[in-house]
C-alpha cells in the first residue's frame, strides 16, 4: 500500500465507524442519514401509508418522505450528507412534486427555528437576486399546494425590515404548522405516483 494512501484509508475507516455509530441512533433523522451514506436500506413509503395515516402523525410521514427524497438524491449523486440533507442542486434535478415537498418542508423548518431574518435578509444585489429566485420557486411550490397563506407570508418576509417584523413571521409559521402539513399531505396524495418511495 502506498504511504500516501494510508491517511486517506484511515480517514475513510474513521468516517465509516462514525456513520455506523450514528446509524444506531434513536433519532430517526440521524440514523437514517447515516444509513443513506452507508448504502444501508431504510424504510419505504407506501401508497397505503400515505393514504391511511392519521392526521396527528403528519410530522412522521412528512419526515419519512423528506428522508426518502434525500436518499433518492444521494443515489443520483453520492455526496456528503449532513443534518440538513444533501446539496440543493441535486434536489433540483428531481421531479417538481418532490422538489415542492422537500423545499417547502425545509423552508418551514428553518422559519420555525426562529430564523426568519436569515431567510429574508440579503446584503447586496447579487444576494437579493438569488433570494428573489428562491422565493419565486417557493411561491410556485405553494401555488401547486394551494397554500395562499404561505405565499402571503413570503411576500411579508420580503418586505420585512425590523426584528419585530421577522418575529411576527416566526410566530405566524408556528400558527400555520398544521395547515401547512395538511396542504402538503393533500398535495402528496394528489401526486401519489411521485411519492410511493421504495
Amino acid at each position: 500500500m502506498d504511504r500516501k494512501e494510508q491517511p486517506r484509508i484511515w480517514k475513510e475507516k474513521e468516517r465509516e465507524k462514525k456513520l455506523l455509530e450514528s446509524s444506531m441512533s434513536e433519532n430517526i433523522r440521524t440514523s437514517t442519514l447515516a444509513k443513506i451514506q452507508l448504502n444501508l436500506p431504510i424504510f419505504q413509503v407506501s401508497k397505503n401509508e400515505i393514504l391511511n395515516f392519521e392526521a396527528p402523525n403528519s410530522f412522521e410521514i412528512l419526515q419519512k418522505i423528506e428522508l426518502k427524497i434525500i436518499e433518492l438524491a444521494y443515489k443520483i449523486k453520492p455526496t456528503k450528507v449532513d443534518c440538513f440533507g444533501v446539496e440543493d442542486e441535486i434536489i433540483k434535478t428531481l421531479s417538481f412534486p418532490l422538489k415542492a415537498v422537500y423545499f417547502t418542508y425545509e423552508f418551514e423548518g428553518l422559519l420555525s427555528l426562529g430564523d426568519a431574518d436569515k431567510e429574508f435578509y440579503y446584503e447586496n444585489n447579487l444576494e437579493k437576486s438569488e433570494k428573489e429566485n428562491y422565493f419565486n420557486e417557493l411561491i410556485s411550490y405553494y401555488l401547486a399546494m394551494q397554500n395562499p397563506k404561505m405565499i402571503s407570508l413570503i411576500e411579508d418576509g420580503k418586505k420585512a425590515k425590523r426584528e419585530k417584523d421577522f418575529d411576527k413571521i416566526s410566530d405566524n409559521i408556528e400558527k400555520l404548522e398544521s395547515e401547512n402539513d395538511e396542504s402538503k399531505i393533500n398535495y402528496i396524495r394528489r401526486n401519489l405516483e411521485h411519492f410511493e418511495l421504495k
